[in-house]
């Protein structure tokens, strides 16, 4: 298979991936605090990818992420990651899913952009067209999968922002990936070691979080544990290494867009487990992705 081939099938796992760990976390996230779930997800990635790489590449294939040039880069993707999905969780506070979600979506074209005016790739027109299409399908399905609130500027805002973090960190994943001797198990570890320390370090930096989650059911606990962990495994260790791979592969400008239809895929499983029915609204936005898929598909064959 060509690298092209690889590239997008790994795209498409993360997509799936992430499109099945959204169910997962539904479930996790019942009474549990946003930071401390990304602390205990990294307790349970980080280590196995760690020793995954070590007995692939040995001790240097750690230590090279700890290197003066690559250690500010991979703790600013995480920062990133975790000031976007901190703007995203507060945003739920006060707006719907299905408001702040389709704003949010639009991070793949943050990277697009990003590659576009730092000339780090060649993106085509097609390749870009097929981008929009994309957000605008996952924009379409995650606005009708549920209660329809009322927009505002500071969905806008918050989405807007969670976007741009998280297109952002995308970018300078594919930068990091270029150095030599780099690849996307060691990167996935020790960029979810370093989201895991900030997560607990905000966590417990709140006294009243604390006693919260202190005085949560046994039982309850127990179940956000064991999701979370589930969580970790798919999200991490399988979604964003299939991901890290595509992106060291073919660049970034393809696997993206490609990877954010995760929450079609999130759709179509839970109407296929009749966990939710689908719209016809809905469908419209799915149809609209797949075509924006097949330009992309298209403009690279």
């Amino acid at each position: 298979m060509s690298d092209l081939s690889i590239g997008v099938a790994l795209a498409l796992v993360a997509a799936v991936s992430w499109g099945i760990n959204s169910h997962i976390m539904k479930f996790a996230m019942v009474g549990e605090n946003p930071m401390r779930a990304i602390g205990i997800r990294a307790l349970f990635t980080f280590p196995l990818l760690i020793i995954l790489v070590l007995l692939i590449n040995g001790i240097k294939g750690i230590t090279i992420y700890f290197s003066v040039e690559l250690t500010p880069l991979i703790i600013f993707t995480a920062l990133l990651i975790i000031v976007g999905d901190g703007l995203f969780l507060f945003g739920l506070k006060h707006h719907d899913v299905s408001v702040l979600l389709p704003i949010a979506s639009v991070y793949p074209f943050f990277t697009v952009m990003i590659l576009i005016i730092s000339n780090t790739e060649d993106v085509t027109i097609s390749t870009f067209i097929g981008t929009m299409i994309i957000i605008t399908g996952v924009a379409i399905v995650t606005r009708y999968s549920g209660t329809e609130g009322e927009f505002s500027f500071h969905a806008l805002l918050l989405g807007l922002g969670a976007g741009f973090c998280w297109g952002t960190s995308i970018y300078y994943v594919r930068v990091i990936l270029e150095h030599e001797n780099t690849e996307a198990f060691g990167l996935t570890g020790i960029r979810t070691l370093y989201m895991g320390l900030f997560g607990f370090m905000i966590y417990f930096s709140s006294s009243e979080q604390r006693e919260i989650q202190k005085n949560r059911p046994i039982s309850e606990k127990r179940a956000s544990l064991k999701f979370l962990a589930l969580s970790g495994l798919v999200g991490w260790t399988i979604g964003a290494t299939a991901f890290f791979v595509a992106v060291q592969k073919i660049g970034a400008a393809i696997p993206t867009p490609i990877s954010s239809i995760n929450p079609i895929i999130a759709s179509i499983i839970g109407i296929s487990f009749g966990l939710e029915q689908i719209q016809k609204k809905q469908f419209m936005g799915i149809i609209v992705s797949v075509i924006g898929t097949i330009v992309i598909l298209i403009s690279v064959s």
